[in-house]
């Protein structure tokens, strides 16, 4: 599971997101568990017969990258290398090449609009400069915790299969040929793959963002019930429906690229298969449920504000009517008295 969360309004999400993200048997789920991240997620980890096998990391840290400056600023150096992939995508992703001078060859690292980046077998601190060279580019970033909370990975490893695929543990790629034909259906494999994690990590970063609403609406049906009234303003009451309506529209728009992989069977296979890997689908399919109720919640809580807005409009009203009266017969009396 993604975190405590002790809270009993909170505790339905969490535990269909914990039985979403832990498959398998009882005995599989302790593995898992015995192997985690530093952010606490599940590793999935490799058996002893692959070969070849490193890391696809992942790691979402703002809303937004700025793509221009990201091509702009990895042109102003040496450590990163932007390479063309394919121009429906230009939009949307920077691929970059980094270079690896004790080994002189590259590795692939590809930056989402949607500020996400993964990296295809890099190190730690291949992963802090790639995060320094995007940082300048952020858009409402993210704080480090939480960047590092919901980091994310996936195995991969080489094979000399025809065809590239995911399972249960591993990305199984064609392995490299140079100025073979078809390697620019490899590179654009890893990228299916690389959306499909970067949708995965953005999701967790929207988890935590909708937690964290709810939880301040958590107390509102109690509070309701036991008084009568809300402590929320209208402009709170406001506030949380804004937050939830961007949120909606985030998670279910960002990065749609559906038009580019419907005439490419086998990149729409693949960026499935990582979906599914990752449980993207049916945690987004929880998290609209969440957000549909905890919507419902503060549309509730918009109508009972109003409401009560309202009768303090009417009350100021009839103390000013009061006022205006008290002062007419004030004026009426000192009259008289002349």
């Amino acid at each position: 599971a993604r975190g405590p969360v002790t809270s009993s309004f909170l505790q339905p999400f969490a535990m269909l997101q914990a039985a979403c993200r832990c498959r398998g048997t009882a005995q599989q789920m302790v593995q898992l568990a015995a192997r985690t991240l530093p952010g606490g997620k599940f590793a999935r980890h490799a058996s002893g017969s692959a070969k070849k096998a490193f890391k696809v990391h992942a790691l979402a840290t703002a809303d937004m990258y700025a793509l221009p400056k990201v091509r702009e600023l990895a042109r102003s150096q040496t450590r990163f290398t932007v390479q063309p992939l394919h121009p429906e995508l230009d939009g949307s992703i920077v691929r970059l090449a980094v270079n690896d001078p004790a080994t002189g060859f590259s590795k692939d690292a590809f930056v989402f609009r949607e500020g996400a980046f993964v990296g295809w077998g890099l190190t730690e601190s291949e992963l802090q400069d790639l995060h320094s060279l995007v940082r300048d580019t952020e858009l409402r970033p993210y704080s480090a915790d939480l960047v590092n909370q919901e980091r994310d990975f996936i195995l991969a490893c080489d094979t000399s299969e025809p065809q590239s695929r995911v399972d249960d543990k591993f990305v199984y790629l064609r392995e490299h040929i140079p100025n073979a034909p078809g390697q620019e259906e490899l590179l654009l494999e890893k990228f299916a793959v690389s959306h499909a994690i970067a949708s995965s990590v953005k999701l967790a970063i929207w988890e935590r963002k909708l937690s964290t609403i709810a939880s301040s609406m958590e107390s509102l049906p109690e509070t309701l019930s036991r008084r009568g009234t809300l402590s929320l303003s209208q402009q709170e009451v406001h506030q949380r429906l804004g937050d939830l309506l961007v949120l909606r529209h985030r998670i279910n728009l960002s990065v749609d690229l559906s038009d580019f992989y419907w005439d490419r069977a086998n990149l729409e296979r693949l960026h499935k298969r990582t979906l599914v890997f990752f449980d993207v689908v049916a945690r987004r399919r929880i998290v609209n449920d969440h957000l549909t109720f905890t919507s419902e919640l503060a549309e509730l809580g918009r109508v009972i504000t109003s409401e009560q807005h309202s009768r303090k409009l009417e009350w100021y009203i009839i103390w000013l009517i009061a006022v205006e009266v008290r002062c007419i017969q004030f004026h009426q009396q000192l009259y008289c008295q002349l």
